[in-house]
């Protein structure tokens, strides 16, 4: 998902980046927007970290700040703003409620298990 520039101007104020080291050590942080595409992305298409494109910053620190933003409250600020502009927009209804669910293939003779019985 691409945010746009005013979604982003929205958003980046939520986003509390930690202070650069005074030594100047280590890699350069990545662009909080970009990280936040591609946790968008992960969120919007359910793949796994794994597939996670290559246009895309490394799925490690793509990874790393999800769970980062996740732990400190920042990414659910950030999918309660979007949400209400989508409700805004007339895109959403914040009343709806959506379960992710999961399917297990039933083996041969599984409505016999499911009813409880045993042959």
């Amino acid at each position: 998902m691409k945010l746009t520039d005013a979604q982003w101007a929205r958003i980046e104020p939520l986003i509390a980046s930690p202070p650069k080291r005074p030594d100047r050590r280590g890699r350069p942080r990545r662009a909080d927007r970009e990280i936040l595409e591609a946790i968008l992305w992960i969120l919007q298409t359910g793949a796994p970290w794994a597939k996670l494109p290559a246009h895309f910053p490394p799925r490690s620190t793509c990874h790393d700040r999800f769970q980062e933003w996740n732990r400190n409250g920042t990414l659910q600020r950030i999918l309660q703003l979007l949400a209400e502009e989508l409700h805004q927009q007339g895109k959403l209804k914040l009343s709806e409620c959506f379960i992710d669910a999961c399917f297990v293939a039933a083996k041969k003779g599984g409505r016999v298990w499911a009813l409880g019985q045993t042959r």
